[in-house]
């Protein structure tokens, strides 16, 4: 037992054990997601114990009274708030019923105590349920069912009459989703996307896709809800999905579905090219534009300009920061880069 917790501290608090254990990838999101392991590892810990102590009861008491002394320091800021009162509650009234089942002589009560004890695991469980439901029904609007369903038929059909359309191997992008989340995030409906989101994202990957243009939040997820030409083009972006005109995208015939239509890409490069040059990866200074130069201008191996300033006009006016782009050039995309902290 000893070693068996010691080797769950070494996973969890023990750098060189942990690294190993996330399989040597920088995972640093939600760590709940594997502390069930540790969870697992204490249940069978106190199973293997309470089914050799003999004074079970006195052995509950102590053990109670220690897990609420370490609850209560551990949120003693927050003693009133809702989940600390009935994190407290419900240990009291199970240790309660726990020990009332060991003390209790007849069968009869004993069956009774675990009947409350049922009741009071499925109220807990309930009580999730709700909680959870109310975030899943507000935020991500999982009640309408029907306009879920129906947006995903529409874009699933898209994606297949995109795939007879061009059979080719090409990225796809999009530039808005069914619901507005906080983050903008996208989500890719059977093609290739740029847009990802995994727990234990390639770091490299995020810093070269917000280098060329496309942010990244939370370190692990990559947000596009734009078209950036230079960029689209060198990842191999061949078709963009929008209800907006891009300038240098072209309109399809293809159907439109969920107010989106088909643009493709004529500048769209090759998932795969090679390059006659010695390729370095350029220094991120903070502009975009900048560092896509820069990256063409390695690849082919002569300088290259993609863009060209426009005048820009900043006010502020009640703590509110407007900037105005002036550009008498109608035909090519007008782009801004607001970097911040």
């Amino acid at each position: 037992m000893a070693l068996l917790g010691l080797g769950m501290l070494l996973l969890f608090y023990w750098q060189p054990a942990n690294f190993a254990f996330l399989l040597f990838k920088l995972v640093d999101s939600y760590l709940s997601r594997y502390s069930y392991l540790g969870i697992f590892i204490l249940i069978f810990m106190a199973g293997i114990f309470f089914s050799q102590v003999k004074d079970t009861v006195q052995q509950l008491l102590y053990g109670t009274a220690a897990y609420l002394t370490i609850f209560i320091i551990q949120n003693w800021k927050n003693l009133t708030s809702k989940g600390v009162v009935y994190t407290v509650l419900s240990t009291v009234l199970t240790a309660s019923l726990l020990i009332f089942y060991e003390k209790a002589g007849k069968k009869g009560m004993r069956k009774l105590a675990l009947l409350a004890l049922a009741g009071l695991l499925l109220t807990e469980f309930a009580y999730n349920d709700k909680k959870l439901w109310a975030t899943y029904k507000d935020d991500y609007k999982v009640a309408k069912v029907d306009k879920f369903a129906a947006y995903s038929s529409q874009q699933e059909k898209q994606i297949v009459a995109l795939k007879k359309y061009d059979p080719g191997d090409y990225r796809v992008s999009q530039t808005s989703t069914r619901l507005k989340l906080r983050l903008n995030l996208t989500v890719a409906y059977n093609y290739w996307p740029i847009a990802s989101y995994v727990s234990s994202q390639d770091p490299k990957q995020l810093k070269f896709l917000e280098s060329v243009g496309y942010r990244s939040a939370t370190q692990r997820v990559t947000i596009v809800n734009t078209s950036v030409l230079g960029a689209d083009s060198l990842l191999g972006v061949k078709y963009v999905l929008t209800g907006q005109d891009f300038p240098g995208l072209e309109k399809t015939s293809l159907p439109a579905a969920n107010g989106k239509s088909v643009y493709r890409n004529p500048y769209a490069l090759p998932l795969a090219f090679s390059s006659q040059n010695d390729v370095n990866n350029p220094v991120f200074t903070g502009n975009p534009f900048t560092y896509q130069e820069a990256a063409y201008s390695h690849l082919l191996g002569k300088k290259v300009t993609l863009y060209k300033r426009v005048a820009h006009k900043k006010t502020v006016q009640a703590g509110k920061v407007t900037y105005v782009l002036n550009s008498k050039d109608k035909k090519n995309p007008l782009y801004g880069n607001l970097p911040w902290s």
